[in-house]
């Protein structure tokens, strides 16, 4: 049995112990999500982590006519529906700030695109939604 700090030996109780699992499962998620979408047969592309100043978009998905910003929040506890998902107004107007960031970046390159924020909701305690 081999021996030494049982912290060391695990990255998982490492996370644990370094209050750092909640963020990596979250870009986990994030990266799930963007496999997901570049797995959507069609004539698009997919940009993951767009940068910009104060603010980071997960995925752009561009198509032929319009655009998709898409903001990715990992959910643990348990919900049934969207009304209990905590903070979801502010996850709204993260994904429809990054939407409009997005805008701007594309029309500052002379592509004049719409761009639709889309929130994803991930993990085992997103909602069950049965619409969208």
């Amino acid at each position: 049995m081999p021996c030494g700090s049982p912290l060391g030996s695990d990255p998982v109780l490492l996370a644990v112990a370094d209050g750092s699992l909640l963020a990596r499962m979250g870009r986990s998620f994030e990266s799930h999500v963007g496999e997901e979408l570049r797995a959507i047969p069609g004539p698009f592309d997919v940009v993951s982590g767009v940068s910009f100043a104060h603010r980071d978009v997960d995925h752009v998905v561009l198509a032929t006519k319009r655009c998709f910003a898409v903001e990715v929040k990992a959910s643990f506890g348990r919900r049934t529906t969207v009304d209990e998902v905590p903070g979801l107004a502010g996850k709204v107007t993260q994904a429809r700030d990054g939407a409009a960031q997005v805008r701007r970046l594309l029309a500052s390159r002379g592509m004049l695109l719409p761009v639709t924020p889309v929130l994803v909701l991930a993990g085992p305690g997103a909602p069950i939604m049965t619409a969208v």
